[in-house]
């Protein structure tokens, strides 16, 4: 599932928001003299401003996942808005939904209240992705999330006002009967006549209003069965991402990991469901566990896979010396450590790392060093971004990798964590697919492997 950050920052424009949020909310104008143009006009851009400012503050607000506790956001019908077939934004957790068995008695929550980190962490529903419905949605979520203002600043005000609108009545109830005799008395004074009913009126509205909040909830039902459906038949594979979400995390704590073991390791979880099982059983048992623990592990596991993998030696003037193969993750010959010790150089390079380095001459080698460098420092960085997760760790390190010739794409996107120290998950997503070269890929890892696994 997407999440509602996703929908705001990547699938929709800016542009495009601000005008249908207008479109729904348009812009007070009480007060204004209508033949004001230019006020109006400057008006109506000091509140655009705002907006666009509103939006900024909102896609570098700290995100606050909790994968415990998912939040899913919908829209349903509503005909108590007062407006003819408006639409409520409302938010359920998807463990309330799996848990009870009659939808009806599932809590719903609003999110006025909620932290924006953990709002904007919010999914929205797989069947839910036409362009209208992700608009609309949208802008809803953005009224009710602004509620107490573009900063969220009169937030803590309104949680004080609330508290002490629910105390009041326990230090001083109101007497019903007293304030319809005070009113009556005030009626009386300033000589309000009465409205005038007719014998059925309100048993009718009462027929009105009761009609209006059982389509309502019958709205809200319907649309909470669609997601629980999507849920349940996608059980099994939301356990299993949960527990491959479960060893990424544990896999970004081990100091010293590599991305060719990393993806290997993801991509088996894909493949294996029950091997996804074992691996997380095994981090959650380890404690402290090394990258040898891990890989001396995960190379038992009878359907890992793990081929084989070409080594080459070079001398220090960059002609090869010695080009040999072993099984991929199995520690580096002594002889071969003994010569890397003596050389102080970079003598040793893995083909599937820089395939072109073999060439040997001393730029290619020199090349590999950098972009080997590179490698490692972006992939540690992408590791620990805040909202990070495996498929976003692996497409950004497929990009950079599908040139491996230069280190172009590896350093654009370090300079860009550096410039941007905050930035997280879905701005770097951002940067990576925006750039122009980003649909010049050549699948990398799937060559590589024709040449050095068999």
């Amino acid at each position: 599932m997407l999440t509602i950050r996703d929908v705001i920052f990547l699938l929709l424009d800016k542009r495009t928001i601000k005008e249908a949020y207008f479109r729904r909310y348009p812009i007070p104008m009480e007060g204004k003299n209508p033949q004001a143009n230019e006020a109006i006009g400057k008006e109506k851009r000091r509140v655009s401003r705002e907006f666009y400012r509103f939006l900024e503050t909102l896609q570098k607000t700290k995100i606050q996942h909790d994968p415990d506790q998912e939040g899913i956001l919908f829209l349903y019908k509503s005909e108590l808005g007062g407006t003819h077939c408006d639409r409520s934004v409302a938010m359920v957790y998807s463990s309330d939904l799996l848990k009870e068995e009659d939808v009806s008695k599932v809590p719903i929550y609003g999110i006025h209240l909620m932290e924006w980190g953990k709002a904007l962490c919010l999914m929205i529903p797989d069947y839910r992705l036409p362009h209208d419905y992700l608009l609309d949605l949208a802008v809803d979520f953005l009224h009710d999330i602004s509620m107490f203002g573009s900063e969220n600043e009169g937030k803590a005000e309104a949680i004080q006002s609330l508290h002490e609108a629910v105390e009041q009545p326990h230090k001083n109830p109101v007497d019903c009967k007293q304030e319809e005799e005070a009113f009556e008395e005030l009626r009386a004074r300033l000589v309000i006549p009465r409205e005038e009913k007719y014998p059925e009126e309100d048993a009718l509205k009462a027929v009105i209003s009761r009609g209006k909040a059982e389509y309502t909830d019958y709205c809200r039902i319907e649309e909470m069965k669609n997601i629980k459906k999507i849920l349940l038949e996608n059980k099994a594979d939301i356990e299993n991402q949960m527990l491959r979400e479960e060893i990424f995390r544990k896999l970004a704590k081990i100091p010293n990991m590599y991305y060719e073991f990393f993806r290997d390791v993801m991509e088996y979880t894909l493949r294996v469901p029950e091997g996804t099982k074992r691996i997380a059983e095994y981090l959650n048992i380890v404690a402290d566990p090394t990258v040898k623990d891990v890989i001396e592990f995960v190379r038992e596991l009878p359907d890992f896979r793990e081929g084989t993998v070409t080594i080459t030696v070079y001398s220090s003037d960059g002609s090869v010396k010695e080009s040999y193969t072993r099984e991929k993750y199995r520690e580096i010959p002594k002889e071969v450590l003994e010569e890397v010790r003596k050389s102080k150089e970079y003598p040793i390079v893995y083909d599937e790392d820089c395939p072109k380095a073999a060439e040997g001459r001393n730029n290619r080698w020199e090349k590999a060093i950098e972009f080997n460098t590179g490698k490692k420092q972006l992939f540690g960085k992408l590791l620990h971004l805040p909202g990070s997760y495996s498929s976003f760790v692996i497409g950004v390190m497929q990009y950079v990798l599908a040139k491996r010739a230069d280190s172009t794409r590896v350093f654009n996107v370090l300079k860009y964590l550096e410039v941007n120290k905050d930035a997280d998950s879905s701005e770097v997503l951002r940067f990576v697919i925006t750039q122009p070269d980003f649909m010049d890929q050549s699948q990398p890892d799937d060559d590589k492997r024709k040449r050095s696994t068999r």
